[in-house]
Parts: structure tokens; C-alpha cells; sequence
């Protein structure tokens, strides 16, 4: 079952290529499966961020949309730090505030 049931297939396997060709995600596995190669990526967190330049060269809606691609997956990382068994966030340093400006 795919989790982004909405894309078609095709364009998810051309965005994953472009983004292993850019150096922000590396194969770290293969496998044949009738026929194919299955892939295991993992993605590389320094060459995912975004450079001085390029947050300079940011339109106001590419900042919206990478500020929520990075409060997504904020979400994703802690909903499985909370699956992963009982939770003790302050021993674990799992720490969340709001400041006020």
C-alpha cells in the first residue's frame, strides 16, 4: 500500500530519481523483485537543507511550503519517537516550547 495513493506512480519514481541524482538520498540497499530492482534509501540530512542563497532566491509561497514540509516532518518524527514504546521525554531530552516574539 503506497501512502501517497493521490501521485501517480511515475511521478514519484522520477522525483526519487532526481532527488538520488542530487546527492539528498543514497541507495543503501537493492533487491530483485520479479524483475525489478527494489531500492532502500536513506535520505542524507546534510544534503537536504537549504543554503543561504537559495532562502535568499525563495518566493513567499516556497517558504511556505518548505516551512511545512519541515512542521511535517517534525510531526512524523514524533509520532514515531511515541510509537516506539513508552515515552519518557524529559530523561530523553524531548523538549518543545513555544517563544513568544
Amino acid at each position: 500500500m503506497r501512502t501517497l495513493d493521490d501521485v501517480p506512480a511515475g511521478s514519484i519514481y522520477r522525483h526519487v530519481a532526481l532527488l538520488a541524482k542530487a546527492g539528498v538520498l543514497q541507495v543503501v540497499g537493492e533487491r530483485r523483485v520479479r524483475g525489478a530492482v527494489e531500492r532502500t534509501y536513506v535520505l542524507r540530512i546534510f544534503a537536504a537543507q537549504i543554503g543561504p542563497g537559495e532562502v535568499a532566491a525563495m518566493t513567499v509561497d516556497e517558504h511556505a511550503h518548505a516551512f511545512m514540509a519541515y512542521i511535517a516532518g517534525l510531526l512524523a518524527d514524533f509520532d514515531r519517537y511515541l510509537a516506539a514504546g513508552p515515552a519518557d521525554p524529559v530523561r530523553e531530552g524531548a523538549d518543545y516550547r513555544v517563544d513568544a516574539p
